[in-house]
């Protein structure tokens, strides 16, 4: 389940004119034949000026999306009913899949902007390749937000932002396991897979830095315990399909298939192999479960 995935960083410019975005939108989207490929702009790329679903940039970027068949996600202060929200609005080919409002404000914002408030639920949503969540800036403190993602399924997590994160996002993606890839104004943009490494991943550089990186959404991470001996014999019978590495401190191992036709998800179900994310769900209600018994 590969995708290719673009971001674009204002490489430290404060806003973009929405034209110009929606025109640097269009040319990536028609760049390469890779499907499904998804395009991730930066937090408030446009301003701090509300818009609404149906008059602004999402309209424009929803007809980009249909036309090229491409996924994009679009950060706007969100204006609903009255009320504004920090938002980032998921588009599909076939429409709007989702909108996040941030949950965790910074305290500045609710004094910059007029009738701010913080959104109450996480997002993931499943857009067919897979299951992505989003989070915005100053969410990347709170670790709960990213816990309840993890329990809804999230494969990958977009962070959009005005500045970096550094160290934040790779431990993010190292505790929960799955990738996190960063979209911001300023700093450097990131691509982190479900161990934590950075990905290196292409660039053009200008007056923008954008990069594009494909990834693997069917990589897995395993615990060592109960999957160690049906790894070894796995890889001793699909050496030429599946690749694997090990984290021995950590006593994790990740497989990734490199055949065409190999995926890890029906060699865990022919190999009763068990999921590291699984795995440890399981025995967190294992342990509640003890913790109820008179």
């Amino acid at each position: 389940r590969k995708v290719e995935v673009t971001t674009v960083n204002l490489n430290g410019a404060k806003f973009m004119d929405r034209r110009e975005m929606v025109a640097l939108v269009k040319r990536e989207a028609e760049t390469g034949d890779m499907r499904p490929k998804m395009i991730c702009l930066p937090e408030a790329w446009a301003g701090f000026e509300p818009e609404t679903l149906a008059n602004g940039s999402t309209d424009d970027l929803q007809k980009i999306a249909k036309e090229h068949n491409v996924f994009i996600v679009n950060p706007i202060y969100l204006r609903e009913e009255g009320v504004v929200y920090n938002s980032a609005v998921v588009i599909s080919p076939e429409g709007i899949a989702g909108v996040y409002k941030k949950k965790y404000l910074f305290r500045e914002e609710t004094h910059d902007i007029t009738g701010l408030k913080a959104g109450t639920e996480s997002l993931v949503v499943d857009l067919g390749f897979g299951r992505i969540g989003v989070a915005i800036c100053f969410d990347i403190n709170f670790s709960e937000l990213w816990a309840d993602m993890e329990d809804k399924g999230a494969e990958a997590v977009i962070w959009v932002s005005e500045y970096s994160g550094g160290k934040k996002i790779p431990a993010h993606a190292t505790t929960f396991n799955f990738f996190v890839i960063s979209a911001t104004r300023a700093g450097h943009s990131q691509f982190i897979d479900i161990s934590g490494r950075k990905i290196k991943s292409q660039s053009t550089t200008g007056s923008l830095l954008i990069l594009r990186q494909v990834i693997d959404l069917d990589r897995t991470l395993f615990h060592f315990d109960f999957n160690l001996d049906i790894k070894n014999d796995l890889m001793k019978t699909h050496s030429g399909s599946i690749s694997c590495q090990e984290y021995p401190h950590e006593k994790w191992f990740a497989l990734e298939a490199i055949g065409r036709h190999t995926t890890i998800s029906s060699v865990i179900q022919s190999h009763k192999l068990v999921p590291l994310r699984s795995y440890l769900q399981d025995e967190r209600k294992q342990n509640e479960q003890m913790n109820e018994r008179p």
